[in-house]
Formats: C-alpha cells, structure tokens, sequence
C-alpha cells in the first residue's frame, strides 16, 4: 500500500493507493470497472486478451488427443501380442507333447 501526502503551506492532504499487480501477463484489452467507484471483492477490472493463452490451451488439447490416440494403440497391440504369446505357447507345448 502505498501512502501520499502532498502539502501546501495551507493544508494537507492524505490518501492512500493501492497498486494492482496482474497475475498473468498480457494485453489489455477491456477495463469494465468504472472510474472512482467502490470495488467489491471478486469485481472484473480487466480483461486480457485471450488469444495467447488460447493458443496454448489448443495445443495442449491437440497433445492430449494424440496421447489418448497413442495409449489405444499400445493397449491393441498388447492385446494381439497376448494372442501371438498364447499362440506360441500352445506351438510350444504341442511340440513337447509330441516328443
């Protein structure tokens, strides 16, 4: 919080400001709170633009997707390799049993 205290010979005059420090990085591109009014908790004060932040959200979505894409075809390939195993197993024990 920072403190003001501009003086005259005649008067003075005390206000304090307090400094608003955006979490998140970015243009702005809308300032919806009115001038030199009250703000309540949880009001909008400006609106970044999202474009940027949109464009990381895609790609994480579009990585997300081939992950999902990838894990179906480990899980198929491990169900036929389980076959082919079997199988093998069957050759083997077959071949056993006939010597």
């Amino acid at each position: 919080m920072n403190y003001n205290h501009p003086f005259t010979t005649n008067a003075r005059i005390y206000f304090t400001v307090t400094p608003v420090l955006p979490s998140v990085r970015g243009r702005v591109i809308e300032v919806p709170a009115p001038t030199n009014a009250p703000l309540k908790e949880g009001d909008v004060l400006f609106r970044i633009d999202p474009a940027p932040y949109q464009f990381v959200v895609d790609q994480k979505k579009a990585a997300l997707a081939e992950a999902e894409q990838n894990v179906k075809q480990l899980k198929a390939g491990a169900r036929s390799g389980d076959g082919s195993r079997r199988k093998g197993q069957c050759a083997a024990r077959a071949g056993a049993a006939e010597l």
